[in-house]
């Protein structure tokens, strides 16, 4: 019952980007924030306690085996706070990497209802359950209709928008959720009759939401050498 062609990747068994015989879509990069550096602070009378806003709390531990080519299996024992993994440690400071990917309670990958898709409304429907990484995705059917939609779970900030490490201790700076899919920039069938999208900016100077600072600009320069 599926008959859709296109573009995969090692491991997944569907298609990623790529059309069946109603409809049609690809990708590019949203370049939505997605990750932020929290300062933890740790006890420096006991190193395996952190201050939460609840007071100090028991770090978690977890030892991952990496298996190095041609040498041993070297040990990496990883330190993760309520925010994420420690990624840097210089003593007494500590930042820890919260990142939507790092959540696994938000791994949905929703290709399958993506390639059975016969229409715009399925369509979206199988994109709001993708959790990331978020998207550009452009879309035409065999009716002529063309639309456009970011996906993928771009996260609400309580305070800020995280371009430096932040205080982790308090929840002054935690996530509060996600960008509602209904309120990611998206269209259908505009009246200029096109849809574009390169990586470029996607909202505008009024959009209610902190998406990113770190658009690509409006033009590229590609050099090819033979």
């Amino acid at each position: 019952e599926l008959d859709v062609a296109g573009f995969s990747l090692p491991g997944l068994p569907w298609v990623i980007v790529g059309h069946n015989q109603r409809i049609a879509w690809g990708f590019t990069n949203s370049n939505a924030d997605v990750q932020d550096l929290f300062i933890e602070r740790f006890d420096p009378e006991n190193p395996s306690l952190y201050m939460t806003p609840t007071g100090w709390q028991a770090v978690q531990r977890r030892l991952e085996h990496i298996n190095i080519r041609g040498g041993e299996v070297e040990d990496l024992m990883v330190l993760e706070t309520r925010h994420g993994p420690i990624v840097h440690d210089d003593g007494p400071t500590k930042l820890a990497l919260q990142w939507t990917a790092l959540d696994a309670t938000q791994l949905a990958f929703t290709f399958l209802p993506l390639n059975q898709a016969q229409n715009w409304d399925e369509f979206r429907q199988a994109l709001q359950d993708f959790s990331g990484p978020s998207q550009n995705v452009v879309y035409a059917d065999a009716d002529g209709n063309i639309g456009y939609h970011v996906f993928g779970r771009v996260p609400l900030r309580r305070n800020g928008r995280g371009q430096v490490p932040i205080p982790g201790d308090s929840l002054q700076f935690d996530w509060v959720g996600a960008i509602p899919f209904e309120e990611l920039p998206h269209a259908f069938n505009p009246p200029s009759g096109t849809l574009a999208t390169a990586n470029n900016r996607s909202v505008p100077d009024n959009y209610p939401y902190y998406f990113t600072d770190q658009w690509i600009k409006d033009y590229v320069t590609w050099t090819l050498k033979l």
